[in-house]
C-alpha cells in the first residue's frame, strides 16, 4: 500500500513539473516529466491528457488523438478529455465526430457555454449557419457574459449579412472586455464612414497610447484605424496605419519567399506534358467538382456567390479537403510521382466523401473555393480528369494592394510586406501559365474587370464551362441568402458595381517596393 501511494506522490510531482515546464514553454522538458509519469502508471488517464496536449502544441494532432482516446476510454466521465478530443478532430476536420465529442460533454456539462460555442464553430465550418447561430445562443443564455461566444455569433451574423445584429453582439463583447481590441477590426468591416464621429477612431487611438498595449493588439487596432481613414479619403493617415499594421503582423513570422519560388521550379519540372501523357485515364471521370482558384481579393467570392446562385450547386466555401486529402501522400511537389492509377481513384474517393458533409441537400455540383489549390491543378487533373478549374483573376497592383491592407489570420505568410506580396502575385502567376501550357482547356481564367463590364455574357461563359444550364438566378447573385465567409462579405450582397477598380493610385507613391516586385522577373 505504501508503494503505490509513494508512486502516485510521484506521478503527482512529475505532473505539476510537467505543467510547469509547459506554462513556461518548455515543451521538451513537460513532455519528458509526463512520459516518465507514463512510465510509473502507464493507464494514468491525467499523465495521458497532459501527453496529448503537449502532441497538440508542437502539431501532432493525430499522436494527439490516440492520446486522447485512451484517456477518455480510461475516464469516460471526465468532460476535459472529451473536450480535447473535440477540439482534435475539429482540427482534423473531422466534423460529425468532433460535434459528437462536443455533445457529450454538454449532456455532463448542461450549463458550460464551451461545448455549445464550439458546436457553433464546427456547424460553421460545415455551412449550416443558422444551426450555427442557435448554438452559440444556446452558449450565450448559458452564460451571458461569455464574450467567446458573442464574438463568434458577430462573424456568423456578418457573414449572414445582418450588419445591424453583427455590431449589436460585437457592442457586447467591447462592455464585457473592453481591452478586447480586435473587435474594432471586425466592427470597422460592418460598413463605410463618412464622417470621424460614426467611427470609435477616439477610442482606438487611446488605446494605441497605452504604454502596455501588445504589439498583435496594436496591429488590429492599425488596421481598423487604416480602413476608417481610407473610407473618409484621408490617404496618408490610413497608409501610415496599414504600414505600421502591416510591419506589426510581418514581425510575427519567419517567411522566406525563395521556398515558394522553389517549389514553384520543382512543380514544373515534376508535371509536364508527358507526365500528364501518361495517367491518361486516371482518377474519377465521373466527378465534376468545381474548384475555384487565384489570389484573394480577386473576385473569387463573387464568382462563387454566382455559381451557388444556380439550382443545382452548393458552396462549400474555403475548405482545406483537397490539401488534407493529398498531404497523406508526401510533400508536394514530389507526391504526385507517388500517385498511381490505384491511389488516383482512392484519394478522388476519399475527397469525394469528405466534401460529402458540406452538401446535406444533395445537389449535383460542389464548389471548392480554397484558393490556394491553384498550386494543386496538377493533382487536380489526376484524380478528376473532368473536374471545372476557375481561375479569378483582377488587375495584379488592384490585387496586391487590395491584399495588403487586410489582415488575413489564415496567411502567415506573404501577405504583410510589399516585396513579397508582389513576388508572390507573381509565383501565383507563373503557376498558372504553366497549366495552361501543361493542361489546356483545363482552367478557366475569369477576369474580374470583364464581369463588372458585361454580366449576362461573362456569366453564360462561366455556367458554360461548368457545363450548368442557364439559371437568372445567377444574375440576381446579391439576393442570395448564402453565407459569404471572407472580408467581400458586404460587396458581394451588392449589385456589380467598380468601385474597387484603381483604388491603390491613391497610395500610388508610396507602393514602389509593389510596383517593382511586379516587375522584375522570377529567377
Amino acid at each position: 500500500m505504501n508503494s503505490l501511494n509513494t508512486r502516485e506522490a510521484q506521478v503527482r510531482t512529475l505532473l505539476q513539473q510537467g505543467e510547469g515546464f509547459k506554462q513556461a514553454g518548455k515543451l521538451a522538458e513537460a513532455e519528458a516529466a509526463f512520459r516518465n509519469a507514463l512510465r510509473l502508471a502507464p493507464d494514468h488517464p491525467e499523465a495521458i491528457f497532459r501527453l496529448a496536449s503537449i502532441a497538440s502544441a508542437v502539431g501532432r494532432v493525430d499522436d494527439a488523438l490516440k492520446l486522447l482516446d485512451r484517456a477518455t476510454a480510461l475516464a469516460p466521465a471526465n468532460p476535459n478529455y472529451e473536450f480535447a478530443r473535440g477540439v482534435a478532430l475539429e482540427s482534423r476536420g473531422r466534423w460529425e465526430e468532433a460535434m459528437a465529442s462536443y455533445r457529450r460533454v454538454s449532456e455532463r456539462l448542461p450549463d458550460a457555454p464551451e461545448p455549445y460555442d464550439n458546436i457553433g464553430n464546427v456547424l460553421m465550418g460545415c455551412g449550416r449557419v443558422d444551426d450555427a447561430i442557435a448554438s452559440y445562443r444556446k452558449a450565450i443564455e448559458a452564460r451571458p457574459d461569455y464574450a467567446d461566444a458573442w464574438s463568434h455569433l458577430g462573424l456568423v451574423l456578418k457573414m449572414k449579412g445582418d450588419m445591424e445584429g453583427a455590431a449589436e453582439a460585437y457592442a457586447h463583447v467591447l462592455k464585457l472586455q473592453p481591452d478586447r481590441v480586435e473587435v474594432y477590426r471586425l466592427m470597422t468591416q460592418l460598413r463605410r464612414y463618412r464622417t470621424r464621429e460614426e467611427s470609435d477612431a477616439g477610442i482606438m487611438e487611446r488605446h494605441l497610447g497605452d504604454p502596455k498595449l501588445s504589439p498583435v493588439k496594436a496591429m488590429h487596432l492599425h488596421f481598423a484605424l487604416g480602413k476608417v481613414h481610407d473610407d473618409l479619403g484621408e490617404y496618408e493617415a490610413a497608409f501610415a496605419h496599414f504600414r505600421e499594421a502591416n510591419r506589426l503582423r510581418r514581425a510575427d513570422y519567419h517567411y522566406d519567399i525563395k521556398d515558394d519560388i522553389e517549389t514553384l521550379n520543382k512543380a514544373r519540372a515534376v508535371f509536364t506534358k508527358d507526365f500528364f501523357a501518361q495517367r491518361s485515364g486516371y482518377g474519377l471521370s465521373r466527378e465534376r467538382p468545381i474548384f475555384i482558384v487565384g489570389m484573394p481579393r480577386s473576385g473569387s467570392t463573387l464568382v462563387e456567390q454566382i455559381l451557388s446562385s444556380h439550382p443545382d450547386v452548393i458552396a462549400a466555401g474555403e475548405v482545406p479537403d483537397l490539401w488534407r486529402t493529398i498531404c497523406s501522400v508526401g510533400r508536394f511537389p514530389e507526391l504526385a510521382e507517388r500517385i498511381d492509377a490505384g491511389a488516383a481513384v482512392g484519394l478522388a474517393t476519399e475527397y469525394v466523401d469528405r466534401m460529402k458533409i458540406y452538401n446535406r441537400d444533395g445537389l449535383p455540383r460542389t464548389t471548392d473555393k480554397e484558393l490556394f489549390n491553384f498550386i494543386y491543378v496538377g493533382v487536380i487533373r489526376l484524380l478528376f480528369p473532368n473536374a471545372k478549374v476557375i481561375c479569378c483573376r483582377r488587375e495584379p497592383m488592384d490585387t496586391c494592394f487590395s491584399i495588403w491592407m487586410q489582415y488575413f489570420p489564415a496567411i502567415g505568410y506573404f501577405a504583410n510586406d510589399q516585396y513579397e506580396v508582389g513576388r508572390f502575385y507573381r509565383i501565383f502567376d507563373a503557376y498558372m501559365k504553366h497549366w495552361h501550357e501543361v493542361l489546356p482547356g483545363f482552367v478557366l481564367d475569369f477576369e474580374h474587370r470583364a464581369l463588372i463590364d458585361d454580366q449576362e455574357t461573362q456569366t453564360r461563359r462561366l455556367l458554360e464551362f461548368c457545363e450548368l444550364d442557364w439559371s437568372d438566378a445567377c444574375l440576381r447573385f446579391h439576393e442570395s441568402g448564402r453565407v459569404a465567409k471572407t472580408a467581400s462579405t458586404t460587396q458581394v450582397r451588392q449589385p456589380l458595381n467598380d468601385k474597387g477598380f484603381g483604388h491603390w493610385r491613391h497610395y500610388e507613391h508610396q507602393l514602389g517596393e509593389m510596383c517593382r516586385a511586379l516587375d522584375e522577373p522570377l529567377p
